[in-house]
This record gives structure tokens, C-alpha cells and sequence, in this order.
């Protein structure tokens, strides 16, 4: 899990909270919110949720669409998606836009751009609505600005 001394996250348990209100937290809080979102077990989904994610319309659908999901914890054989890196996108000092980027099993790529605001505390990712459109996308190659992780 990607972490700085300077810009978090400040504990990582049960997930990774507390980043510095800067370019590099917002990032950090991006990248680790995702990866936890994704690979969050059946009895851990809800706290996380809750902890890292901004409450407004898209949380509830996203809600509603992860109970009809069972997720068990992952074994040493489960492949797995990596995160590669990312760049940002757009940064201000109460949100900012943050494209991850990762390679699955397969060796395909794909960029998935999350948004994330400060909550005063610390920030959360803010979930597309269903209007939105996709935020995943598969690309050949990564940029070359992109921040390795």
C-alpha cells in the first residue's frame, strides 16, 4: 500500500485514513481507497464504505450493487489486480482528480479516474453516479508522467 511519512496515510488499520490535505495525499487516498473498495470482504465492505467514501446518491446505489456481491478473503494463488500508478488530474485544496492506473492478470491496462474531496479531516473518494458514464477505461500504455507506485 502506498504511503509517505509526510502526506499518509496516518494508520492503515482496518483501512488507511489521515492524509495530508496536499497533491500527494489526495492521490495516496485515491490509489488506497481503491484498492481497498475492490478487494473489501463480504464483512468489511460496510466500514470501509463508510470510513473512506463521501455519503451521497452514488454511495447508496454503489450500496445496493455490492450486497448482491460475496467477496471472501483472497489466497496466495488468487491473481490479482496491480496498481501501477498514478497521475493527477487536477488538484485544488478540497478535491481533486485522480487517474489510477493498473494492469490485470491478463496484462491488460486500465485507467479508472476517481474524484475526492476533503471532508475537513481527511479525503474521500466521491463515487460517479449512474449518469455519469463510465470512469474505467482500457489503454495501451501508461503515461509517462505518471507516478509509479
Amino acid at each position: 500500500m502506498p504511503r509517505t511519512k509526510d502526506d499518509g496515510p496516518e494508520t492503515t488499520t482496518p483501512f488507511p485514513r489521515g492524509y495530508a490535505q496536499t497533491r500527494t495525499g489526495a492521490a495516496l487516498a485515491a490509489v488506497n481507497t481503491t484498492v481497498v473498495l475492490d478487494t473489501a470482504t463480504d464483512d468489511q465492505w460496510g466500514q470501509a464504505l463508510s470510513a473512506l467514501v463521501e455519503n451521497n446518491a452514488a454511495y447508496q446505489q454503489w450500496a445496493a450493487a455490492r450486497q448482491q456481491v460475496s467477496i471472501k478473503p483472497r489466497t496466495a494463488s488468487t491473481a490479482t489486480v496491480t496498481i501501477d500508478g498514478f497521475l493527477v488530474t487536477h488538484y485544488s485544496e478540497d478535491a481533486a482528480d485522480v487517474e489510477v492506473y493498473s494492469t490485470y492478470p491478463d496484462g491488460s491496462h486500465t485507467k479508472l479516474t476517481r474524484h475526492v474531496r476533503w471532508s475537513g479531516t481527511d479525503w474521500k473518494v466521491v463515487l460517479p453516479d449512474e449518469k455519469s458514464g463510465p470512469v474505467v477505461f482500457s489503454v495501451d500504455d501508461f503515461p509517462k508522467d505518471m507516478v509509479k507506485v
